[in-house]
This record gives structure tokens, C-alpha cells and sequence, in this order.
């Protein structure tokens, strides 16, 4: 068992959905599957009842959804442990949804620290999914997300702009073309 499979079970018993859960953690749902059987089989509880049709929590499912949380929210809180609260310099974290800010990454760094300097600077990666409840939830003080609309409570800046993509099969009638429409893409 690892912490990645705790996460995967908190999420299941969110999403109630095997698909909802794997694209969460970006992953397909047939490995996101294999390792919610693996960590049954090493629990030895069934956590989770399946159906063609729903995923529910069983009553170990709950307890185990239970403790599972608390764990994570203890690891999550590791880097503040190694001081104690009197003597923390302040940190700030910043959550990074998956490439950041690319090549800008480094003169971000730099302008933090020097606009910042008596506090340290982290970061936390963030998943697609839970980019913007990082921040409400305040496991992170701030974020470079993947802008998708206004979200009430939170505040947005732009720092880089880039191009929409699309990725296609090889072999797919769109994979040679230059420019894609939204209306190339409707089926």
C-alpha cells in the first residue's frame, strides 16, 4: 500500500465512479481499477460494493475512507513539522498545475525571492481536477492553474497564455491538418 492508492480511494468515494476517479489522477480506468482491487487485497476488506451501474462505500469502505483521510492530511502537513510553530519562518506554497509556467518557471522563482525574502517557498503539484480546491481548501496559498472560467472566491491573473491543442491518433483523418475549428472536433 502507498500513499498514491489512499488517494485513489478518497477520490473513488467521492466520484462513486471508476472513470470520474481514474481521470482525476490522469490515469485510465482499467489500471485505476487494478489498484483499488490490489489495495482491497491488502486491506482484506471489500471497500468498495461494484455494479454495472454504481459504486457505493461499504461499511469497512467508510472506516477505511475514514483513516485514510486523516493519514493524508497528516502527510500533507509534513513540511510544517519540522518547526516549531514560535520559530517557522514563513512559508509560502505555491500549487502548480502541471507544467507551470514552463520555461518561466526559473524567473518566477527568482522574482518570489526577491520580492519575498524571508519566506520559504515550496511547491505542490496539482491535479487537473482539484486545482482550484487546492487553494479554497488552503493546502496551497496560491496557484498557476489551467484557467477555465471564473470560480466564485477566487481570484485570477493571467501569467502566460498558450495556444489550444488538440491530440489526435496517428492514423486519424485530423492528424495532418494544420489548423483544427471547434467544429472539427464535435464528433
Amino acid at each position: 500500500m502507498d500513499i498514491r492508492d489512499l488517494r485513489y480511494a478518497v477520490t473513488l468515494a467521492e466520484e462513486l465512479h471508476f472513470g470520474r476517479a481514474a481521470r482525476r489522477h490522469y490515469i485510465s480506468a482499467q489500471p485505476f481499477g487494478r489498484r483499488i482491487q490490489r489495495l482491497e487485497r491488502d486491506v482484506g476488506a471489500l471497500l468498495f460494493e461494484r455494479t454495472s451501474r454504481r459504486v457505493t462505500v461499504t461499511p469497512a469502505g467508510e472506516r477505511f475512507i475514514r483513516q485514510a483521510r486523516s493519514i493524508l492530511a497528516t502527510i500533507d502537513a509534513l513540511p510544517d513539522a519540522g518547526h516549531p510553530p514560535d520559530l517557522r519562518e514563513p512559508v509560502l506554497t505555491m500549487g502548480v498545475l502541471g507544467f507551470g509556467l514552463a520555461e518561466l518557471w526559473p524567473r518566477f522563482v527568482d522574482l518570489l525571492r526577491e520580492r519575498l525574502p524571508s519566506c520559504a517557498f515550496v511547491y505542490q503539484d496539482l491535479d487537473f481536477a482539484d486545482q482550484y480546491d487546492a487553494v479554497r481548501d488552503k493546502r496551497v496559498d496560491a496557484a498557476i492553474v489551467h484557467y477555465t472560467g471564473p470560480v466564485e472566491g477566487l481570484a485570477f491573473e493571467r501569467v502566460l497564455s498558450s495556444p489550444r491543442v488538440a491530440i489526435v491518433p496517428a492514423r486519424s483523418a485530423l492528424a495532418d491538418a494544420d489548423y483544427l475549428t471547434p467544429a472539427d472536433l464535435d464528433d
